[in-house]
């Protein structure tokens, strides 16, 4: 898992999600190794259709295994949302949604607030170099003045 796109998805999970669910960092005890449940959603999503269809499982080499995961509500107490079992990652749709609502109402706060991180950076800066880099590439590549925002 390479690209940037990845990278980014899982710096924001272990930041905003992981607060919300530690469950996020868990790691699967025998089925690709060293890889939380994080990693290997955003694996999944990478990998697979997202327009309606389940994304495809992930195939681990090493001890020749797959891992899917199934979706849907997993029991009432919600307890094994994000838990590995039969060769799934179990992932109840609703508690999903509500979890990925709070990380971006974390996110929000933290724009709100503007406070700059360990680097000195600001949240702001960041959000609009993201922004940049995704939707101007070009200002990017070449250096050029970013557009005026004003946040």
């Amino acid at each position: 898992m390479k690209s940037a796109i990845a990278k980014r998805t899982l710096a924001y999970a272990k930041e905003f999600l992981v607060p919300v669910n530690a469950r996020y960092e868990k790691e699967h005890p025998t089925i690709a190794p060293g890889w939380n449940v994080a990693k290997l959603l955003v694996q999944m999503m990478l990998n697979g259709s997202l327009h309606g269809f389940t994304p495809s499982g992930i195939y681990d080499d090493a001890s020749q295994s797959c891992i899917a995961w199934a979706v849907g509500p997993v029991l009432e107490d919600r307890t094994h949302h994000l838990h590995f079992g039969g060769g799934y990652l179990w992932i109840d749709g609703g508690l999903l949604l509500d979890e990925l609502i709070a990380s971006m109402q974390r996110f929000a706060t933290q724009l709100d607030e503007n406070k700059p991180d360990a680097n000195g950076v600001l949240p702001r800066h960041k959000f609009r170099e993201g922004f940049r880099w995704r939707f101007f590439p070009a200002l990017v590549n070449d250096k050029a003045p970013p557009p005026s925002w004003n946040f």
